[in-house]
């Protein structure tokens, strides 16, 4: 191997380092990921995501039965985070999609809707560093 071939191996495994370090850093930025999957085999209207109490409400688009979307949330000190939507005869439910979430959490949960409106939520993940990485920013709750 000459001596450029080596600097530019080098050069390369050194820039996907940078790059990976980059991921986490932007990922640590993003915010608790919330997936929320419809299987309530009717379309929900004003999906929305509330931080309690003093947080922000984050809208959805309305979610096809089977769709998945996914929104990254800032807790607010010490906080749960409440899914609130509209089944198909326009009932509103505001269901707690997850408990004990402080500001600095950046890990994950995946909320499920079920027929009848009940809702369930995997155990939240609240990893010190996501290191996930670029992977993080998408939203596939298998990586939670």
């Amino acid at each position: 191997m000459s001596r450029s071939r080596k600097t530019r191996v080098i050069l390369t495994v050194l820039g996907l380092f940078l790059f990976y370090i980059l991921g986490i850093v932007a990922r640590q930025k993003s915010g608790f990921r919330m997936v929320i999957r419809n299987e309530s085999g009717e379309v929900l209207h004003q999906v929305s995501l509330k931080v309690e109490n003093r947080g922000k409400r984050y809208e959805l688009p309305d979610l096809a039965p089977g769709q998945r979307k996914c929104a990254f949330v800032e807790p607010v000190g010490k906080s749960h985070i409440t899914l609130e939507f509209a089944d198909a005869r326009n009932v509103r439910h505001v269901e707690t999609a997850a408990e004990y979430v402080f500001a600095d959490d950046r890990g994950g949960v995946t909320v499920t809707v079920n027929p009848g409106g009940t809702v369930n939520s995997t155990t939240p993940t609240y990893p010190l560093v996501c290191w996930e990485s670029w992977l993080g920013l998408i939203c596939a709750d298998a990586s939670l």
